[in-house]
């Protein structure tokens, strides 16, 4: 009995020692992120700040450094909900593609932790009129920023007052 009891007490505290509560605590307090590879820095991108997109620096994805925010609610025609940025480099500029209350937007910058400038309306007016939409992806099948497939949820109301969201892809359209 004493062995199955002594047993018992290792194999608890090995569980213990290697529960998620004992892990490595990420330094990056973001949802929906989205990591960019640029020479030998990787940006960290992701939903988190009230009036913007936040941005976080690593050269070994161990230690972060918070670089600020790449996208600022003043460079946007929106005050609220920047969530799920992805970042891309094309030719020489970077394209941010994020959701700020609950549409599509497209944001450019010379350089990846920005300052990001929306460009134009939001993406898509022209496919999805007022739609409400969010969490874009973009899948590029060339190296242009003009050409390409966004796939996105896109949110309708119900008679109830509830949102039923939908995944749905459709022709990048470019950047006005």
């Amino acid at each position: 009995m004493k062995r199955y009891l002594l047993l018992l007490c290792l194999t608890l505290a090995v569980a213990i020692q290697a529960s998620p509560d004992n892990a490595e605590k990420s330094q990056v307090p973001l949802a929906d992120p989205y990591i960019l590879l640029d020479g030998d820095t990787y940006y960290a991108y992701g939903t988190h700040a009230d009036n913007g997109i936040e941005c976080y620096t690593s050269t070994d994805l161990k230690s972060w450094h918070y670089a600020g925010l790449a996208l600022q609610r003043d460079n946007t025609t929106e005050t609220r909900w920047f969530w799920a940025p992805e970042v891309y480099k094309f030719d020489s500029k970077y394209y941010m593609y994020y959701s700020a209350n609950e549409h599509l937007y497209v944001a450019t910058a010379d350089t990846p932790a920005g300052p990001f400038k929306q460009v134009g309306t939001y993406m898509m007016d022209k496919v999805l009129g007022s739609e409400k939409c969010i969490d874009s992806s973009l899948c590029s099948l060339t190296t242009t920023a003009r050409s390409g497939y966004s796939s996105y949820a896109s949110l309708t109301a119900t008679a109830s007052g509830s949102a039923n969201s939908t995944t749905t892809t459709s022709p990048l359209m470019p950047p006005h």
